[in-house]
């Protein structure tokens, strides 16, 4: 299997993701290290505070290594950024095998909210790329044999961190529940596998207040219509927040359309996607005026997998699969573009060498006031 995940089938799309995010990174001007609660991260460990959050001790211990603050600091973005895209390669091949892990990293090479994790210092990157990452291995080890077990134990401990880090990465524990839909045959192995993955499960859930809230303040919302209405308004109208980079709503229709179209594996399949959605909808929901594309990206991690390698198995899908892959350039384009210019304002960056963006995108982009928050100490309180 190793042999498998270290072909060129998995090597070429993620040497193609580093050339872009690398370059990206090298064109920005991040001197400043944007990231509200990343600097103030970064500002206690270097003065030795005692109440240092768990991402500045580890830029501590890298520091005490040898590699300087700035060095250590970027290294943990890249880190999470590359854990999310391997993740999503392994969790295409737990799907469809090598041409599902081909599509999916094709698909998300310019997605911008992937590369949007790796221009902000803090926890959140690393969150988000061990908690994609983690699932990943949940997924592959129910479509190998008994090595499988190793990987989900694994995933466990990796998720559990990551919830332990920030509890944004909560969705993902729901992903890790819909494992066995990876199955694609019957094996005596499962007999062992299926008690590892309650196990593995056990160990990542979070703890629970005895009020019907999620460590953090998130609250467990009722069974019944509401979040998912709710929710999709909110994502919906995510664009007039000014954050429209995700594509989140679309990715969610397109994912659903595409599933039942492609007419492969219905019986696993469609309730993949059905409860993708509803995770996606239902975490929108939850975090209300905390909505973020860095805190809701992670719950669009099934619907967008499942888009891809439902692409991938029809030759006929595939043009929409390059459509798909062209409006997310132009996104990014335009993200980063728009980016750069707000921070030369806000921070006094150096303007970026990038062309303006076509004017029909860059219009989608309204002044958001959550991003300067975001990306400034004048939201460190609230990040």
């Amino acid at each position: 299997m190793m042999n498998k995940l270290l072909s060129s089938t998995y090597i070429i799309p993620t040497v193609l993701f580093l050339f872009v995010h690398l370059f990206l990174i090298s064109s920005l001007d991040l001197s400043d290290l944007p990231g509200a609660s990343g600097t103030l991260d970064l500002h206690g460990a270097i003065q030795g505070s005692v109440q240092t959050s768990q991402i500045g001790w580890y830029w501590k211990q890298l520091h005490l290594r040898g590699i300087g603050w700035e060095d250590a600091v970027w290294s943990t973005s890249l880190a999470g950024v590359l854990l999310a895209f391997v993740g999503c390669l392994i969790a295409g091949n737990a799907l469809e095998g090598k041409r599902g892990a081909r599509t999916i990293g094709y698909l998300i090479l310019f997605w911008p909210p992937i590369h949007f994790f790796g221009v902000v210092v803090g926890v959140d990157p690393l969150v988000f790329g061990l908690s994609w990452f983690a699932v990943s291995l949940f997924w592959i080890a129910f479509s190998v044999r008994w090595w499988g077990i190793v990987p989900m134990i694994l995933g466990g401990y990796l998720l559990s961190h990551a919830l332990t880090l920030k509890i944004f990465a909560a969705p993902m524990l729901l992903y890790a529940a819909l494992s066995p839909l990876c199955i694609r045959r019957w094996h005596p192995s499962l007999w062992l596998t299926i008690p590892i993955w309650l196990l593995s499960l056990s160990i990542a859930v979070p703890d629970l207040g005895g009020e019907g809230d999620l460590r953090g303040g998130l609250r467990i919302p009722e069974v019944d219509w509401l979040p998912l209405a709710a929710g999709w308004y909110r994502l919906s109208r995510m664009m007039y927040l000014g954050m429209p980079e995700g594509k989140f709503d679309q990715i969610l229709m397109v994912s659903f359309v595409v599933v039942i179209l492609c007419r492969h594996r219905w019986k696993t399949r469609v309730p993949m996607v059905i409860v993708s959605g509803a995770i996606l909808l239902v975490s929108t929901f939850i975090l209300e005026e905390h909505l973020r594309t860095r805190l809701i990206a992670p719950a669009v991690f099934g619907s967008l997998l499942l888009l891809a390698v439902s692409i991938s198995i029809r030759r006929w899908l595939r043009p929409l699969g390059l459509l798909i892959l062209f409006g997310f350039f132009l996104e990014l384009w335009t993200f980063v573009d728009l980016f750069a210019e707000r921070r030369t304002q806000w921070a006094g960056a150096k303007e970026d060498p990038f062309p303006n963006a076509p004017l029909l995108w860059r219009s989608q982009y309204i002044e958001n006031p959550i991003l300067f928050k975001d990306l400034t100490l004048y939201g460190a309180v609230d990040a």
